[in-house]
């Protein structure tokens, strides 16, 4: 089961790297929020008219609800309604309209300014631009560095994948990706972290 397998590895990454020298992990501290409970869930999904993906779930339910992960760590699922994209203060994301993307996704502007030059787009281009209808059915789990944010996908064809917003640095949302466009879920993007991080503590000490 994917919560007994990430309980099992963290405890290993907690033994051995005691100093927190990994990226984050002077942030989380390998620790998780409180799991949520099971009426909770439920309630937040009928509220929002979706169903998790059952990894995600599983994690929220056995694991915890936010804590230790890739990068930062984990935000927790908020069940008060304010799901915010955590860039954009209070600009709720839609998760009851499906995610609007199949493949890479930017506005054409971006390319055509002369950002070296000093010109910046206006105010309106902006607004459009960082709207959140462009992550409907997304949830912000992460942030990915340098105000880029990871996605969860929680309702359409992409229901389970992760994506990425680089909306923060103009690189627009795309993808996570293994290889020749294989995509990337919750379990695989949180397990890869896990064994990478356990293979460099490996390397270092040998």
């Amino acid at each position: 089961m994917f919560s007994d397998e990430v309980k099992q590895k963290i405890e290993i990454l907690k033994e051995i790297d005691k100093d927190f020298k990994l990226f984050g992990a002077d942030h989380h501290h390998y620790e998780f929020n409180p799991p949520l409970k099971q009426e909770d869930v439920s309630s937040f999904e009928e509220r929002n008219r979706i169903s998790l993906p059952k990894d995600y779930r599983d994690f929220v339910l056995n694991v915890g609800n936010g804590g230790a992960g890739p990068y930062y760590g984990i935000y927790p699922l908020r069940l008060d309604y304010n799901v915010d994209h955590r860039m954009e203060g209070d600009n709720q994301i839609d998760l009851s309209a499906p995610f609007p993307h199949s493949k890479d996704w930017d506005q054409d502007w971006v390319n055509e300014i002369n950002w070296d030059a000093g010109e910046k787009p206006d105010d309106d281009l902006l607004n459009d631009y960082f709207d959140t209808k462009h992550i409907s059915g997304a949830l912000c789990i992460c942030h990915y560095g340098c105000s880029d944010f990871v996605l969860l996908v929680v309702n359409g064809r992409e229901k389970g994948n992760i994506w990425i917003d680089g909306r923060g640095n103009y690189s627009g949302i795309f993808p996570e990706e293994i290889k020749d466009g294989e995509r990337v879920t919750f379990s695989t993007w949180y397990l890869n972290w896990l064994n990478n991080c356990l293979e460099e503590l490996a390397n270092n000490r040998r």
